[in-house]
């Protein structure tokens, strides 16, 4: 599973970030940060009902996606008011918007691929086949 086909946009997500971010102006910089908060907190709040069930039916605490560390992930430096007015008062030029724009939608598209390979890899393999490969 983790060296195949079925998951190579998923390997492959953390290191074309790295290469968006290496060559990122500041501003992308910060846009990187943004996007990928978003991406995180949408996945965190979506995952959540299923981690509450999950832990009714297993009475287990799953610490990394339970109801506290969702609370956690929504707290971040960048959420602040003085953060907020901050980046409000950033200034871009029509190139850089465009820029800006641009590179929020390829990290986008980059982690709905990913995600949506990961979607097709549990729909065609079992929980069963997953635990006789580990």
């Amino acid at each position: 599973m983790l060296w195949g086909e079925e998951t190579k946009k998923t390997r492959s997500l953390c290191s074309t970030l790295e290469r968006y971010g290496f060559h990122a102006s500041p501003v992308q910089k910060l846009i990187l940060v943004e996007v990928l908060e978003a991406t995180a907190t949408f996945f965190f709040e979506a995952a959540l009902a299923v981690v509450m069930e999950l832990q009714q039916i297993t009475k287990q605490e799953f610490v990394y996606l339970g109801a506290g560390y969702v609370g956690l992930e929504n707290h971040h430096i960048l959420n602040t008011p003085e953060m907020l007015q901050v980046l409000a008062e950033i200034k871009l030029t029509d190139s850089e918007r465009q820029a800006a724009l641009e590179l929020a939608q390829n990290v986008f598209e980059l982690f709905t691929e990913a995600m949506n390979e990961l979607l097709a890899h549990s729909q065609t393999n079992s929980c069963n086949t997953l635990l006789q490969s580990a």
